[in-house]
């Protein structure tokens, strides 16, 4: 199972698997159809396999430890990709409220296309062409949903230690949204997990370094295998 992260849509993993299609058939669930953390992962979760490994990134991250936590009898391994275990804090939400008004009013599209260079490290017309359209197909009310999620979100840090199935935390260097320092906490918390940072990338490292990224889900796929 793959998980996106707000207005993303399975494009998001599309030149990751690319490298990883002779050891997985994925299935790319959906995040925007409701307003909380919980929520989505039930919903994906209601149609889910019965026994399944799952990649989240970023806000899909949040969601995947969210299903874990539900159903850890049917996670087979996790992967944490850009992403953190935290709860929200105000000046995080007052950020992304900051964010949404901007989108309101002078366009979703203009916005993303402004929010570049937080984004990517390695800037690129196509990557940015891909960021821009699946946030332009997902949509202002996609968008309010997920945010209300993000606002809300429980902090999941007191539930990593019980994570007992093989487990990725892969964070990027240049990752201004989750930075490097709280992937490597959530990967000290967890028993079972390799810690992964790729260089020379920002918050959309499985657009900006598909290969890197690819390499790194092969070695937890392995795992899960063996």
């Amino acid at each position: 199972m793959l998980v996106p992260g707000t207005l993303c849509d399975g494009r998001v993993f599309e030149p990751m698997m690319a490298h990883l299609r002779d050891v997985a058939e994925p299935i790319v669930a959906r995040t925007g159809d409701h307003a909380s953390l919980p929520r989505m992962a039930e919903a994906i979760l209601a149609c889910a396999p019965t026994r399944f490994a799952v990649a989240g990134f970023s806000l899909g991250g949040m969601v995947a430890l969210q299903m874990m936590l539900r159903a850890a009898g049917r996670v087979t391994g996790l992967a944490l990709i850009c992403t953190r275990a935290s709860a929200s804090t105000m000046a995080q939400a007052r950020a992304r409220r900051k964010w949404q008004a901007a989108a309101r009013a002078g366009g979703l599209s203009a916005t993303v296309a402004r929010s570049m260079p937080d984004w990517l490290h390695v800037r690129s017309a196509r990557t940015g062409r891909v960021v821009v359209d699946m946030a332009r197909r997902e949509g202002l009310a996609v968008l309010a949903r997920q945010t209300r999620a993000l606002d809300r979100r429980p902090d999941a840090r007191d539930m990593l230690a019980a994570v007992a199935v093989p487990t990725l935390v892969l964070c990027a260097a240049a990752d201004r949204r989750c930075p490097p320092a709280e992937a490597r906490a959530m990967a000290a918390a967890i028993p079972s997990a390799a810690f992964v940072e790729v260089p020379d990338a920002g918050h959309f490292a499985p657009l900006e370094r598909p290969e890197a990224v690819a390499a790194a889900l092969r070695v937890w796929l392995a795992r899960i295998a063996a």
